[in-house]
């Protein structure tokens, strides 16, 4: 009779890493395929950089709330989306900001420096 020692960490350690690599190889392939079609709708329909923006929030809200079992109503989409495009505006301003101070300061430098 022989035993054989089990190690149940690495074997959930090794589990774990192949459902991570199963994971990120369904979202490369998630976005491929959006990435994909949003190429073929702009070429079918001509769409300026506003549309294509709007297509790529709707995609972010919903890979946001992927998780979320419950239907959500015209309304909870609108709000999802408009949270979004305000955590944009926001962080688009702060650069902006940044950049502005930044600007100023090299300008008002003095010569020696």
């Amino acid at each position: 009779m022989s035993a054989e020692i089990i190690n149940l960490a690495t074997i959930r350690a090794d589990r774990r890493d192949q459902d991570e690599k199963r994971q990120e190889a369904f979202l490369r392939q998630e976005a491929s395929g959006f990435s994909e079609s949003l190429q073929a709708t702009v070429e079918r329909s001509r769409l300026n950089l506003p549309m294509m923006a709007t297509l790529l929030i709707a995609k972010a809200v919903d890979a946001l709330e992927d998780n979320q079992p419950v239907a959500r109503t015209e309304q909870a989409e609108y709000d999802a989306a408009a949270n979004i495009l305000r955590a944009i505006v926001k962080a688009r301003t702060a650069a902006r900001a940044r950049a502005a101070a930044d600007a100023v300061r090299v300008f008002n430098m003095p010569n020696g420096a």
